[in-house]
């Protein structure tokens, strides 16, 4: 099996699902509020900085409610100086703007307390809020993020808004590797495991379960520890799939620096639906006792934003970086390659593509069904002579891949 596919996804992707696209992201993320605000989105956090969306009240939260609040603040002193709010350069905003605006440090002012000044609330709300924020409003149109709730359902032949698409990838000959990358956060792709389109092959993303020493303790069940994928590199399945930006149920173990009070991430873990989010590591006390050690950093989710920040995280070496050299291997040996719903607007994206995928002898399709003319197609495309395919996913078929 030494040939292969390549296809690129982005947000266009899961809009035909009803995931938010940017804009729409930007519109969500200014509508919420504090929770005495009726009206609007309502979100609590929880002691250990949690945030999650709920209708009662909100759960006492002394050392998060401050760097919340004051989020929402800066979100809107950012649209008022900067507007329109844009989701992504609001982050690259909070890396390093924030610390010499003025009026920015003015609002925080109410917020300040003894133990944490202005740059301990801007680092906890770069490093632990403004993510979970969007986090949470990656919803589909029936307000779901989680498709591993029920693994009781029934396998189906159809999925509405990409049967055409799932028709296509079933019937890829069998000699070639499929390689999936999507720059959404979102476990859109993950879900198409429970169709029959794909057959008993499954879609794998590099995690698994062997040699994995990581738990996470069943919800309101203490008494239960389910183990946790671990991310290993391994890829065993003809349909490969790279989260390039991290995604919804990544999250890091943070292990201890030996002698020092310093946490340090150690390995990504694949979170499931039903479980705690603190992770715990299996391993043997002084005494040799198999003991489980909680990670005390970061209960949420890891994935990238930021128009340029995002860029600096892909040379982690802990995820980013091993995912990012598959991208340009798989991009080196595809005899295609096949964009859905990116708008070519990360630059370093583009230009991967254009060092490592040879266009001037294997073709580019450009799915994208809100143009009819290649003319319109980004100046990006028209360079690497994309063929456009203006065909709705649902439709979509596989003499639209053999212009």
């Amino acid at each position: 099996m030494n040939k292969s596919i390549a296809l690129l996804l982005g947000a266009g992707f899961s809009a035909p699902k009803g995931y938010p696209v940017g804009n729409e992201l930007n519109k969500k993320i200014r509508l919420i509020k504090p929770r005495k605000d009726k009206g609007h989105s309502s979100i609590s956090i929880t002691p250990n900085g949690n945030l999650y969306c709920n209708e009662g009240k909100p759960v006492p939260s002394p050392g998060w409610d401050e760097p919340y609040k004051l989020c929402l603040d800066l979100i809107e002193h950012y649209n008022k100086k900067y507007g329109p709010f844009d989701y992504e350069k609001f982050y690259d905003y909070l890396l390093k703007d924030v610390m010499t605006d003025k009026k920015a440090k003015n609002i925080a002012k109410s917020y300040i307390t003894p133990s944490y000044d202005y740059s301990n609330l801007i680092h906890r709300i770069r490093e632990n809020i403004y993510n979970q924020i969007v986090s949470l409003l990656i919803k589909d149109s029936n307000n779901e993020n989680r498709y591993d709730k029920d693994n009781t359902a029934s396998l189906s032949s159809t999925y509405p808004g990409y049967t055409g698409f799932l028709k296509y990838l079933s019937t890829i000959d069998k000699e070639y590797r499929v390689h999936i990358h999507t720059l959404n956060h979102d476990l859109l792709f993950e879900s198409f495991n429970n169709t029959r389109f794909f057959g008993n092959e499954k879609i794998c993303d590099g995690f698994n379960l062997i040699n994995s020493k990581y738990y996470a303790d069943v919800a309101n069940n203490t008494r239960y520890r389910c183990k946790l994928e671990r991310y290993s590199g391994k890829y065993d399945t003809r349909f490969r799939l790279y989260k390039l930006h991290g995604s919804l149920n990544y999250y890091r173990y943070y292990q201890k620096k030996k002698c020092t009070n310093f946490y340090l991430p150690a390995v990504y873990v694949k979170h499931i639906y039903g479980l705690e989010d603190r992770i715990y590591k299996e391993c043997r006390n002084v005494r040799g006792i198999l003991d489980f050690v909680p990670s005390d950093v970061d209960f949420h989710a890891d994935f990238l934003t930021g128009t340029t920040a995002k860029i600096m995280r892909y040379k982690e070496p802990l995820l980013y970086k091993k995912l990012f050299k598959k991208f340009v291997n798989n991009l080196k040996v595809a005899e295609k390659l096949i964009i859905i719903g990116y708008g070519a607007k990360d630059c370093k994206i583009n230009e991967l593509i254009e060092t490592n995928f040879d266009y001037t002898n294997k073709p580019i399709f450009v799915v994208n069904p809100t143009i009819q003319d290649e003319s319109q197609l980004d100046d990006f495309y028209k360079k690497l002579q994309a063929k456009l395919i203006s065909t709705k996913l649902e439709n979509i078929s596989a003499k639209d891949f053999n212009k």
